[in-house]
């Protein structure tokens, strides 16, 4: 319930924060090269704000582990 209390400031806006940061995190993992950026940069400013980045593999190599 939002009443006005600084307590409840202060938790809306870290909840709003954690749930933008790791939308666009989802997107970047998505291969999105922009949200990549975002990603990165809220990574940086954010304090709290931690994620795994993608690690992108040539489509050669997946090609040759006969899946």
């Amino acid at each position: 319930m939002l009443d006005g209390s600084d307590d409840c400031k202060r938790r809306a806006e870290s909840m709003l924060h954690w749930d933008v940061y790791n939308g666009v995190a989802r997107r970047a993992w998505s291969g999105n090269p922009n949200a990549d950026v975002a990603v990165k940069s809220a990574t940086a400013s954010a304090h709290k704000f931690q994620t795994t980045e993608a690690n992108w593999v040539d489509d050669d190599v997946l090609d040759g582990i006969g899946l």
